[in-house]
C-alpha cells in the first residue's frame, strides 16, 4: 500500500512534469544561423506571445540566453524575409532590451510590429545579437506564419509563373 509520503512525491513529479511540459510546448522552434559555431551567447529557447504574429499588432519575442561573458552593451539586429525577398530590418541597443550588464542567464524581448498591409504567408526572422567592437555573441533563425495583414495568402512559388 503505498504511503501518503510517496503519494506526496509522485503527485510532485507529476506536476513539475506538466509544468516542464507546458513551459517546452509554449517556445518556438528555432535554429543557430551557423549550427557548427560555438557562440558566446547560448539561446535556450525563444516564446512568440502571441504564438501567431498579427499585422498591425505588437508582437513579442523573448529570447533565453546564456552566457560566460559579460555585456554591457551591443545590439540586436533583426531582419525579416518573406521567400528570398527583404520585408524589414531593424537595430536595436541591447540594453533597451534587457538588463546589462548581461550576465550567466539572461532575456532579451524584442517587440516587432509587422504593418497590417503586409501580406498574410510565411515569414522568416533573423536575429543576431553584436557586442562590443561588433563582435558576433549569437544568431538565430525561426519562421512564422504572418496573419491579419491584407487578407491575402502569400505565395512565393506562385510570383515566377512565366
Amino acid at each position: 500500500m503505498a504511503t501518503k509520503q510517496s503519494l506526496l512525491a509522485a503527485s510532485a513529479a507529476c506536476i513539475s512534469l506538466l509544468l516542464l511540459l507546458t513551459l517546452a510546448s509554449s517556445l518556438t522552434a528555432f535554429e543557430f544561423c551557423d549550427k557548427g559555431k560555438d557562440y558566446p551567447v547560448r539561446v535556450s529557447g525563444v516564446k512568440m506571445v502571441p504564438d501567431l504574429v498579427i499585422g498591425g499588432e505588437p508582437n513579442f519575442f523573448t529570447i533565453y540566453a546564456s552566457t560566460n561573458k559579460t555585456i554591457t552593451q551591443g545590439k540586436l539586429v533583426s531582419a525579416i524575409t518573406c521567400g528570398s525577398f527583404h520585408v524589414h530590418s531593424e537595430a536595436e541597443d541591447i540594453c533597451t532590451l534587457t538588463s546589462c550588464p548581461a550576465t550567466a542567464d539572461f532575456e532579451v524581448t524584442h517587440q516587432l510590429d509587422m504593418p497590417s498591409t503586409d501580406p498574410n504567408g510565411a515569414y522568416a526572422i533573423r536575429m543576431e545579437m553584436f557586442g562590443e567592437n561588433d563582435e558576433e555573441l549569437s544568431c538565430i533563425s525561426l519562421g512564422y506564419n504572418l496573419t491579419g495583414g491584407l487578407g491575402l495568402e502569400l505565395n512565393i512559388t506562385n510570383l515566377f509563373i512565366a
